[in-house]
């Protein structure tokens, strides 16, 4: 039979034409069926992706100790076809890195532990695409461009060292070593310590969110009475233009 990629000439068949016609057809048989199939694995390698297919199952694996930047996304989206072969160059780029993963999560799969499990579990999305970045557990959205350069210069900027986590010591100084200790051992300890820690740090995050609504409101407010206080401004300078214009007119 012929190798992968061989390609199976007229010539080729034409050479076997002493064989009986009835072994004749046979092998003619045989070998497009050979053909076929080295078609079909060549195809098949050639649509193999850099970018990483992450799922709720694989996602704690393929991503422990790891700067990742993703792409959520889904078959149908329009705007995640076009930019599907810039996220393409971009991961080809870090295949094999040790400490960043380029990866996308198909946010339509809805096999148990599937995409779009790990998609409603990392980040709220408003949309898609979305793309996503920094720890795998603490990720954050990219509001940059989508052009190949874009995205290159800023997984650049924001991979320039390992990530210190948890499970990736090895990473961090001695004083966040000793720290994520402290908190393991609370964590061991099964006391409510480290429930009580983590509480009080999303009280932080939902006091700024509340402080920065409050100030956002009180904003507005000045802006309503600037903007009142403009438009009546405004309207006595033009009323004076009027008047200059008549006066002008009639001369």
């Amino acid at each position: 039979l012929a190798r992968a990629g061989q390609v199976i000439t007229i010539t080729s068949i034409l050479s076997f034409s002493m064989l009986p016609l009835r072994a004749f057809h046979g092998l003619v048989s045989i070998l497009a069926l050979a053909n076929a199939v080295n078609v079909a694995l060549s195809e098949s390698s050639s649509s193999a992706t850099a970018s990483l297919l992450l799922t709720a199952q694989n996602y704690e694996e393929l991503t422990k100790g790891k700067t990742v930047f993703l792409k959520c996304f889904a078959p149908w989206c329009d705007h995640c076809k076009q930019l599907a072969p810039a996220w393409e160059s971009l991961a080809k780029e870090y295949t094999d890195h040790p400490f960043v993963l380029i990866g996308e999560i198909d946010c339509t799969d809805e096999t148990p532990l599937g995409g779009e499990a790990l998609c409603e579990s990392i980040y709220k999305m408003n949309g898609l695409p979305t793309l996503l970045y920094g720890d795998p557990n603490l990720l954050q959205e990219y509001g940059g461009e989508n052009a190949l350069t874009n995205l290159k210069e800023w997984v650049s900027a924001h991979s320039k060292e390992e990530l210190c986590t948890a499970t990736n010591l090895d990473a961090c100084n001695d004083q966040a070593k000793d720290q994520i200790r402290r908190y393991q051992a609370l964590a061991a300890s099964n006391s409510d310590d480290l429930d009580e820690l983590i509480q009080g740090v999303e009280d932080k995050i939902s006091n700024v969110e509340s402080e920065f609504k409050l100030e956002l409101d009180e904003m507005f407010v000045v802006y309503e009475k600037l903007q009142v206080e403009k438009e009546m401004d405004v309207a006595k300078i033009k009323s004076y233009l009027r008047l200059l214009n008549e006066i002008k007119r009639s001369a």
